[in-house]
């Protein structure tokens, strides 16, 4: 009978190796609050009033863990796109590939030219600078802190990656 015990335990434990690897847990039901992206009502405290209908979207990647995401598109030139991602930086490389892959997606998408630096907030931070014809149009901004990884990707003729905008990022982490 070792052999029927083997062949019983052998699934279970590849079941929980897989579980392990893929993030460990299912998704919560619901993203987290919106005072822990940056949102419109942040915008607005860096001089950008916009109007428009944010989206969520939480998703569970294997290997990456749990993304919740926050966005919107306006036409209003002080914030034409804003994106922010939360993600635990428990696979902490995989998390600041996904990041770096996303930020020269969105830049060779939108026909950006990219210019990468670090940031000076948070544990470790990284900002990514977007340009069209040597005239910033963007920027990503990521950081991790309290075993987080919070990504903002910004479009924006007025809003830059400076103090200001650190101020009210850190608040977020």
């Amino acid at each position: 009978m070792p052999h029927s015990s083997f062949r019983l335990f052998m699934p279970l434990a590849l079941l929980g190796l897989l579980v392990a690897c893929s993030g460990g847990s299912a998704p919560d039901a619901t993203p987290r609050p919106a005072s822990e992206h940056v949102n419109l009502d942040d915008l607005r405290q860096l001089g950008c009033s916009v109007a428009a209908t944010p989206k969520r979207d939480l998703r569970s990647i294997p290997l990456m863990g749990q993304i919740d995401g926050y966005g919107f598109t306006s036409t209003t030139p002080c914030a034409t796109q804003l994106v922010s991602l939360l993600q635990s930086a428990e696979y902490e490389d995989a998390a600041w590939e996904g990041a770096r892959t996303a930020a020269r997606s969105f830049a060779k998408q939108h026909g950006f030219e990219q210019d990468s630096g670090e940031g000076r907030i948070g544990e470790y931070s990284e900002i990514e600078i977007f340009s069209r014809n040597g005239t910033p149009v963007g920027f990503e901004y990521s950081v991790q802190a309290k075993g987080r990884l919070h990504s903002v990707i910004l479009l924006s003729d007025s809003i830059a990656p400076d103090a200001a905008f650190e101020a009210v990022l850190t608040k977020k982490l």
